[in-house]
């Protein structure tokens, strides 16, 4: 018993160890903060997707809600690259709105606008009545 209390007193001191060493070992600049992360990949999707305006803190759902945020990154490219590939269906809580899924529970709902563009809100299945009236409140222009 004394043996194995030692060794988990050892192994928690070298984790300790371990620990101090890797927060040492990454001095902290600002392309590893996380706000200029959020700021750059917003930065990003605006100079990539251009055609899409994202809505409410859509770009911010994309760096902090999202598990992997691939499938919807994809469903974005082909909204604007191939937009004749996009089937989506109509939004129950915002008709003029079409909505698509991603990820198991992640929505992207969309709307074309009349310049060609897309306005985009990326959410989540829990949040659809909340944004039923955000998006109804947008209008159907």
């Amino acid at each position: 018993m004394a043996s194995l209390r030692a060794q988990l007193e050892q192994s928690q001191a070298n984790l300790a160890n371990a620990t101090k060493e890797l927060d040492l070992s990454r001095p902290l600049n600002a392309t590893c903060d996380y706000v200029s992360f959020k700021q750059e990949m917003a930065e990003v999707l605006r100079g990539l997707l251009s055609d899409i305006g994202f809505l409410q803190g859509s770009t911010d759902v994309l760096t902090s809600e999202v598990k992997d945020y691939k499938p919807a990154l994809r469903l974005l490219y082909r909204l604007q690259h191939e937009p004749g590939t996009v089937k989506a269906e109509a939004f129950e809580g915002a008709p003029a709105w079409r909505e698509l899924y991603y990820g198991g529970d992640g929505r992207l709902y969309f709307k074309r606008t009349s310049d060609g563009k897309y306005q985009v809100l990326i959410s989540f299945k829990k949040h659809q009545k909340v944004d039923g009236r955000y998006l109804k409140g947008l209008g159907k222009s």
